[in-house]
């Protein structure tokens, strides 16, 4: 009996993914959670794990880069895509709408008179237009442009770890919001330079099956997760909209894009739709769009 309780726990011990940071106790209890095969669910696997296994929503900045379970164009796509994605604030308009995650008046973090609440997710398209989910920007008395912040963080690799450099707010211009069904496109100001590169997008006709879905939960400010290889489901949604299975996500994500990587681009992704419905068991429902560019 003793020989064989050595046995087992080698086998766990051999099992344990070496790329994640930490065993992560100090992170939110949702992020402890363990799946069906007792691994921790933010854990990066091998990408030809991933392909047969449940797949793993990842936090970025929890792994060690470059991170030995994913392939070097992921690693390239994923780091340039962070320069298309924003993280969504809006300023408390009441005291009640702070929320336990709000950065509070005076934090390092926080340079505006009201609290600061991380909200969802968007991403830049060039010509100073982000998109992201209607349902993000919603307001009781002040406009929705007042309020909202896109947020982009710029960031470095340091001691193997995904790091902020910087980050720079930008507002939305009065006027400028344009929604069809849960999608809102909006205009930046100031303009995004050059280092935010655009996600092109892409009509509906021809769909790849492999997608990524990029976000920023609200209850981690500037930390990125992404819900690798997520399946196009064979049942189509609408005519507007397209269904993923096993693309979990968290709230916050929702805004973020879903994309597939585009070898003809530099890696680039392409993006066809953006975070808006999911559920608990990693199905995700998402408006798509039609090319503006």
């Amino acid at each position: 009996m003793r020989s064989q309780s050595l046995f087992y726990l080698a086998l766990f011990l051999i099992a344990i993914p070496w790329t994640v940071k930490s065993d992560c106790s100090n992170l939110p209890e949702v992020l402890r959670q363990k799946d069906v095969n007792g691994a921790l669910a933010p854990s990066i696997q091998a990408v030809e794990q991933l392909k047969t296994a449940k797949p793993r929503l990842v936090n970025l900045r929890e792994i060690s880069w470059p991170a030995s379970g994913l392939r070097p164009p992921w690693q390239r796509t994923i780091l340039r895509e962070l320069k298309s994605v924003f993280q969504v604030f809006k300023l408390a308009e009441r005291t009640e709408d702070i929320t336990p995650e709000a950065l509070p008046v005076g934090h390092a973090d926080n340079p505006y008179p009201l609290a600061l609440i991380p909200l969802c997710s968007g991403s830049y398209h060039g010509h100073g237009m982000a998109i992201t989910a209607s349902h993000c920007l919603r307001s009781k008395r002040t406009p929705v442009e007042e309020l909202h912040i896109f947020r982009f963080y710029q960031y470095k690799i340091q001691d193997q770890h995904l790091v902020v450099d910087y980050y720079r707010d930008y507002k939305i211009v009065l006027g400028s919001v344009e929604r069809t069904g849960d999608l809102a496109q909006v205009k930046l100001a100031p303009t995004p330079g050059a280092l935010i590169h655009p996600v092109t997008t892409h009509s509906t006709q021809t769909r790849p099956n492999e997608y990524t879905a990029i976000g920023f939960p609200s209850h981690l400010v500037a930390s990125p997760f992404v819900s690798l290889d997520c399946r196009l489901m064979n049942d189509s949604c609408g005519v507007n909209e397209i269904c993923f299975e096993q693309c979990p996500t968290l709230g916050g994500m929702s805004g973020g894009p879903v994309a597939r990587r585009n070898r003809a681009s530099r890696g680039y992704q392409e993006q066809w739709g953006i975070v808006s419905e999911s559920s608990n068991d990693g199905t995700l429902r998402s408006p798509t769009f039609t090319s503006s560019n």
